[in-house]
C-alpha cells in the first residue's frame, strides 16, 4: 500500500482504530473513544523527551545533508522527482517549521536555520522553479515547494510575477485535483501572495470556496473514523497541516473537527503504534500538537511518544516502519529520511504547544520568533516579513482560491 499520491510502500499490517481504546462504531460526530477527556487536560510528554526526540533527528539530518543535494541536472524529465526534489522540498517544509517553532539561540534553532539556508541554495536561490515551469508551464509542485521559501522571507521575482499570470489562466481553473492536494495549494498561494480572484485573504467568494473545498476531504466531511487507513490518515494529517500553516495557526482548524480529531487521534495513534507505522505515527503525534485548545491538552499522547521515541536509533534515525535501523546501508536515507524530518517537526512543535499557556492565542508560542525571514539576494525579489495568520477564532479558510491540480507532488508521494 502507499501514502496518497504514490508514496513509499507500507509494510505490516494497516493501522486503524485499536479495540482496547473502543469499538470505532458510532458516526464521526458521535462519542468515541476520547470522548470523555475533552473537559479535562491530559499529561503530556516529558519536555525532556521531546528535546531527545528533536535534536536527534535534525542532528541526523544534518550529518545527511549532502544526501539532499540535487543532481546536476534535475530539471531533466527522466530524473526521478522523488528522489530528488520531493526530499529537498520537504526538508525546506518542515525546517521552516522548526525554525518557528524553536526557541532562538535553541540548537535545534540553529539546525533548522542551516538546513533550510541549504536548501535555498540548492535551488539556486530560487532560479530553479523558473526553469521548472518553462519545461512544464502548468505544473503546480514548483509552487507548491517554493512556498516555504517565500514564507521564510527567500523570494524569487521572476517566479513570482510567472506564478501571478499562470494563476489566471484556464488551463490551470479548469484542471483536475484531489481536495487534500488542493488545500496545500491553497494555502501555498497565500504564503506567496498570489490570487486568482484579483486579492489575497478571506474575502467573500474565496471564503465560500475554500469552506466547500475543505468539507470535501476524509476529514473535512468526517468520514467513520473505524474506516482509518494508511491513505485516509496521510490525507487527515494534510488536511489538518494545511488549515493550520503546519502548526502555526491552530485556531484556523474549526471547532468539530478539533472536537472530532480529539476523540479519535487516540485509537488512531494505538493503531500505528502497534503496527509499528512510524511514519504515520509522528505525523498524528504533530497532528496532536496543532489541535487548537481545549482540544490540544486533552488528547493522551504520552505512551504514543514514549513508544516513537523507542523507534529512533541512537543516530537519531526513524525508519518508515519497523525496528529502528541498525547500521548504515545505501538505503537508509530514504527510508528514513521522511520519518525522521517528521520526529523532528513534531517534537519541536509539540515542545512549543507545552510553553504555550493554555490561555494564549494561536500562533504566540514562546518559541515562535518574531520573523523567520533570510533576506534578500541581489537579482531576486526582497524578503518581505514572513507570513503569518492572524490569531483569531477558526474561520473557514486562510488564503487565496486553491487552484485545480495539475500534477502530483514531485514524483508522487505524500499530499
Amino acid at each position: 500500500m502507499t501514502a496518497p499520491g504514490g508514496g513509499p510502500p507500507v509494510r505490516g499490517r494497516e493501522p486503524g482504530p485499536n479495540p482496547r481504546n473502543g469499538s470505532g462504531q458510532g458516526r464521526g460526530n458521535e462519542p468515541g473513544p476520547g470522548a470523555e477527556r475533552h473537559g479535562e487536560e491530559t499529561p503530556g510528554p516529558p519536555p525532556a523527551l521531546l528535546e531527545r526526540v528533536s535534536l536527534a533527528a535534525l542532528s541526523w539530518l544534518r550529518a545527511h545533508l549532502t544526501d539532499f543535494r540535487l543532481p546536476e541536472r534535475v530539471t531533466d524529465p527522466h530524473v526521478d522527482r522523488n528522489t530528488t526534489l520531493k526530499p529537498l522540498g520537504e526538508l525546506a517544509q518542515l525546517t521552516l517549521s522548526t525554525l518557528r517553532s524553536s526557541p532562538p539561540g535553541s540548537e535545534q534553532h540553529r539546525l533548522s536555520r542551516e538546513m533550510l539556508d541549504f536548501a535555498w541554495r540548492e535551488t539556486g536561490r530560487g532560479d530553479l522553479f523558473l526553469s521548472l515551469v518553462r519545461g512544464e508551464p502548468h505544473a503546480t509542485y514548483p509552487m507548491e515547494l517554493y512556498g516555504a521559501f517565500a514564507e521564510a522571507g527567500l523570494r524569487h521575482a521572476a517566479f513570482e510575477e510567472y506564478a501571478r499570470f499562470a494563476v489566471t489562466t484556464r488551463a490551470w481553473q479548469l484542471c483536475e485535483y484531489e481536495p487534500t492536494r488542493a488545500l496545500g495549494l491553497f494555502n501555498t498561494l497565500r504564503r506567496m501572495g498570489v490570487a486568482t480572484h484579483g486579492s489575497v485573504g478571506l474575502g467573500g467568494t474565496e471564503a465560500a470556496e475554500h469552506a466547500e473545498l475543505a468539507r470535501r476531504t476524509w476529514l473535512g466531511g468526517l468520514a467513520e473514523p473505524w474506516a482509518f487507513e494508511v491513505h485516509a490518515g496521510y490525507a487527515m494529517t494534510h488536511h489538518v497541516f494545511h488549515v493550520t500553516n503546519w502548526g502555526e495557526a491552530p485556531a484556523q482548524l474549526p471547532a468539530d473537527l478539533g472536537e472530532h480529531l480529539a476523540r479519535w487521534l487516540p485509537p488512531w495513534l494505538d493503531g500505528c503504534v502497534e503496527c509499528e507505522q512510524w511514519d504515520l505515527t509522528g505525523e498524528l503525534l504533530a497532528v496532536a500538537a496543532c489541535l487548537p485548545e481545549p482540544y490540544a491538552r486533552a488528547v493522551p499522547v504520552a505512551d504514543a511518544w514514549h513508544a516513537f521515541a523507542g523507534a529512533q536509533n541512537v543516530a537519531g534515525a526513524v525508519a518508515e516502519d519497523g525496528p529502528p535501523p541498525v547500521r548504515e546501508t545505501a538505503d537508509t536515507f530514504l527510508d528514513c529520511y521522511h520519518s525522521t524530518l517528521v520526529a523532528a517537526f513534531a517534537g519541536v512543535l509539540a515542545a512549543d504547544r507545552l510553553r504555550t499557556p493554555a490561555s494564549a492565542p494561536a500562533g504566540t508560542g514562546a518559541g515562535t520568533p518574531a520573523g523567520t525571514g533570510g533576506g534578500g539576494d541581489p537579482g531576486h525579489a526582497p524578503a518581505p516579513a514572513p507570513v503569518r495568520h492572524r490569531a483569531a477564532a477558526a474561520p473557514t479558510g486562510a488564503g487565496p482560491h486553491a487552484p485545480h491540480v495539475t500534477t502530483t507532488a514531485p514524483g508522487g508521494g505524500r499530499p
